[in-house]
């Protein structure tokens, strides 16, 4: 990228401490430009507000139960997972008529879409294609997808080799997602699970190389805190291609039940406010006490989202 220089200003008659302001006003506003930071300008937006999503596992109760507590609760979309595709004629029954959008589908890994087995790859294929189809007729607007896993039990190519197959593969689903009204959400996950794309500037490197519509990215907070160095920075770095959050600790627990949670979450949110995001944060933590603290976790976030 290339940027046009400016001459530089006249410093006779400047003080040192004003040529030292000037020099570190300068920095501030090329750090704010340079491509590994931000994918764009990010002002922030007033309008932006937090929109909670939920998960269904740790729920009490039949579906129904467990969609009446997802709406008094405050949720306005739920995230599907397990076996979604193959479910979605009783998926739709269940929330026709209610206000609870679906924020996404938990479609998998990509590590078959990288195996030596053609047959492993083309199943793959075809189950993503058929997870498309599931979220056009669910209005869902990410399929949640992750890295090639290290312990599936699949021998996975170098880094480079796995990056480079999988964009080939995924442009045509790609512009399948985005003419069905969704997206393959790929999500930045721990270099010790995958083999690459760790990081949320990785990520967005691969999707704006692609130049796909169809392809967003999934920004965890769980991961962000292990592999990112600042959460701020992290956010600015994925900028308009995050189209999914989700919520947790860095032990996967329900955020505000760690010690480090609030700072980690204010530079998040930060970060969220400055690229005027305003999709979901979906919740993904704390399976097993995770109705019981939910409501102390939702509030726990909305504090720290008025003072990000």
């Amino acid at each position: 990228m290339k940027y046009a220089h400016k001459p530089l200003p006249a410093f006779s008659g400047m003080s040192r401490r004003r040529l030292l302001g000037s020099g570190l006003a300068a920095l501030d506003a090329l750090a704010s430009k340079n491509p590994l930071h931000a994918t764009e300008a990010v002002p922030q937006k007033p309008e932006v507000r937090l929109r909670f999503s939920s998960w269904l596992i740790g729920l009490q109760g039949d579906l129904d139960q467990q969609l009446d507590f997802v709406e008094k609760a405050g949720f306005e979309a739920v995230e599907l997972r397990g076996g979604v595709a193959n479910n979605r004629a009783r998926w739709a029954r269940a929330l026709n008529g209610r206000p609870l959008e679906v924020s996404g589908l938990d479609w998998g890994h990509f590590t078959d879409m990288v195996s030596d087995d053609a047959a492993k790859r083309q199943k793959s294929i075809d189950s993503l294609k058929y997870a498309i189809e599931a979220a056009h007729e669910l209005k869902a607007q990410v399929l949640v997808c992750v890295p090639p896993r290290h312990t599936a039990g699949v021998k996975l190519p170098d880094p480079i080799a796995t990056r480079k197959i999988l964009m080939e593969t995924l442009t045509p689903l790609a512009g399948m997602a985005a003419e069905a009204g969704t997206s393959i959400g790929i999500e930045a996950v721990r270099r010790s699970s995958v083999n690459c794309l760790h990081t949320l500037v990785e990520v967005a490197g691969f999707i704006r190389e692609s130049k796909c519509e169809g392809l967003s990215l999934v920004a965890d907070f769980c991961i962000m805190m292990e592999e990112e160095t600042n959460q701020t920075g992290a956010v600015l770095s994925g900028g308009k291609y995050i189209k999914q959050v989700h919520l947790s600790s860095r032990k996967r627990t329900l955020p505000g039940e760690e010690k480090e949670d609030e700072a980690q979450f204010l530079e998040g949110f930060r970060g969220l406010k400055m690229i005027g995001y305003n999709g979901f944060c979906s919740f993904e933590c704390g399976k097993a006490n995770y109705q019981d603290g939910v409501l102390k976790s939702m509030a726990f976030l909305r504090d720290v989202w008025a003072r990000a």
